[in-house]
């Protein structure tokens, strides 16, 4: 197993028109605060369908990319405002209205050591303005480890507790890696590992192999092999989390984009969609 670690230098936080964006911010900066990185949040979000004129013309639909999202745009701005407006690391603000999204998210990632990212409630305000499987999308779409921050998350100290779901794959290995730096501050760190049928060695010798990785890197860890694979392993991941107290969840994305299709694993996707707790994922 081989892991390259890198120093955490630059957070690029999304914000859209959502209350949640104030629990981002607080998360993105108190990173900002411990790792001495910089903070970039970058406002982006689709324009509803119901504000486009009925024209339909190019330039009625431009002038409407530039207007449609005022309010929220101002809501946004003013969260940033208050967040730094009690001291500690500012934050810089870039806007995208006339890019997707994901694209814009996508394209800003280039230059980010980790992104924020907010995973939405469907039934929530605002949740038209951005498609179900955003964090995800731009998770992939990147290649960048990013923060999974569900609209419910409290604003509290993050990673004191940490768990790690482990898989002996690329996308666990570029996790860990991320993470490495809020490992190394963390009171307790747990490792999980249901038994693949796929895999010859118990989930104790790869949990073993991770952990000596991990003292290496100055973390002691706890191991926790936990015999054959349930059917919802996703439950599982946040059930064991919820157990062990954790306020942070790392895990690989696993999936591929083939066109616009999006295949996410069974695990990666149930977490998304129950998760209570912020998730660092790499894909």
């Amino acid at each position: 197993m081989r892991l390259f670690p890198a120093p955490i230098r630059s957070i690029l936080v999304h914000l859209d028109a959502s209350a949640a964006c104030a629990v981002r911010l607080h998360l993105a900066r108190q990173l900002a605060e411990q790792l001495g990185a910089g903070v970039t949040a970058l406002f982006a979000v689709a324009p509803g369908s119901s504000g486009l004129p009925t024209s339909f013309s190019a330039a009625a639909i431009a002038s409407a990319a530039q207007t449609l999202d005022i309010d929220g745009r101002h809501h946004a701005r003013a969260a940033l405002e208050r967040a730094v407006s009690h001291g500690g690391p500012a934050v810089a603000w870039q806007e995208s209205v006339a890019e997707a999204p994901l694209h814009a998210l996508s394209r800003h990632a280039l230059l980010a050591d980790l992104l924020v990212l907010g995973k939405r409630d469907p039934g929530g305000p605002h949740a038209e303005q951005l498609p179900p499987d955003f964090a995800e999308s731009v998770v992939i779409a990147s290649g960048k480890p990013a923060l999974v921050v569900p609209d419910n998350a409290p604003a509290g100290d993050l990673g004191r507790t940490i768990t790690i779901a482990w898989k002996p794959s690329r996308e666990s290995a570029r996790a860990v890696a991320a993470a490495l730096p809020l490992l190394q501050r963390a009171q307790a760190v747990h490792l999980l590992m249901w038994q693949d049928k796929q895999e010859a060695a118990p989930a104790a010798h790869h949990l073993g192999q991770l952990a000596a990785f991990l003292q290496r890197h100055g973390v002691v860890a706890q191991t926790h092999p936990l015999g054959a694979a349930p059917s919802r392993i996703g439950d599982a991941i946040l059930a064991e989390a919820r157990r062990h107290g954790a306020d942070l969840l790392v895990m690989g994305c696993y999936g591929r984009s083939r066109a616009r299709d999006m295949l996410l694993g069974g695990a990666s996707r149930s977490v998304l969609q129950a998760m209570r707790l912020p998730v660092l994922m790499a894909h």
